[in-house]
This record gives C-alpha cells, sequence and structure tokens, in this order.
C-alpha cells in the first residue's frame, strides 16, 4: 500500500498492537521469526508528518532478510569456534 493511499484505521490508536512499527522492530530484534511472520502477512503502520502511512513493503522485506541472514551467521560462527 502507497503512503498517500488511505489505510483501514482512522488513527493509530485503533490500530491492533502488533502492527505498530515500534512493536514490529522491538519483535524483529527479539523475536526476528515472528516479526518476519507479522511483516509478510499485512502491513505494518506508522505515523508519518501527522498522518497514519504503511510501512513501505520494501523496507520490511530488507530488515527482515537482513536480520534472518545475521543470525544465519551468527549461528554458522558459533559452530565454527565449537570445532
Amino acid at each position: 500500500m502507497a503512503a498517500d493511499q488511505p489505510t483501514k484505521y482512522a488513527s493509530y490508536d485503533e490500530v491492533i498492537f502488533y502492527r505498530k512499527a515500534w512493536i514490529w522492530g522491538l519483535l524483529l530484534v527479539l523475536l526476528t521469526p515472528v516479526a518476519v511472520l507479522i511483516g509478510l502477512t499485512g502491513d505494518v503502520y506508522r505515523v508519518q508528518d501527522g498522518r497514519l502511512t504503511t510501512a513501505p513493503r520494501s523496507l520490511i522485506l530488507t530488515a527482515s532478510i537482513g536480520f534472518g541472514l545475521l543470525i544465519l551467521l551468527k549461528t554458522q560462527l558459533s559452530d565454527l569456534r565449537k570445532t
């Protein structure tokens, strides 16, 4: 959904808590698989310039892939250290 299109919510207070941008970002750091699932199954909402907008899908996908790769890299490096 483009930022200039109307959202299905009238205000940020109506947005389900796990679809809010700051909650999604926190989940991305703490529970990456959950955040990826949320990002792939619907929009993530934020307030920009006083208006309710959706976060760009490219941002959601890039952040999800990036954190996923970091987790894989960390796992692989810790496995190499054990050997």
